[in-house]
């Protein structure tokens, strides 16, 4: 009935990797526009002084399957989202340096 009269069908959310804000994109751009900036004032210098790292939350938790995420929608309802990051059980931080 929700299908044939009010055209509604079941679908799945669409996976993405984070809800990122404004902020944070403005932040990024900020940070990716400074560095040919300082390697252009210092040049080899600054390479040279540069520390990369990486942290990643480990997530330990048993996700909701594809099934589980179905909902009912209308043909002109927006895309269902669900963000990677929403945790359940617990999370770790795993961070790793390295010198260049």
């Amino acid at each position: 009935m929700v299908h044939e009269s009010l055209g509604h069908r079941k679908v799945s959310s669409r996976w993405v990797p984070r809800q990122l804000t404004e902020d944070h994109k403005k932040n990024r751009m900020g940070a990716s526009l400074a560095h040919p900036l300082r390697f252009n004032d210092h040049g080899e210098d600054f390479l040279e002084q540069i520390i990369t790292g990486d942290e990643n939350w480990v997530h330990h938790y048993c996700p909701e399957t594809k099934a589980q995420s179905m909902a009912w929608k209308h043909a002109g309802s927006p895309t269902l989202k669900k963000f990677k990051t929403s945790t359940r059980s617990g999370k770790l931080m795993a961070t790793v340096l390295g010198h260049a």
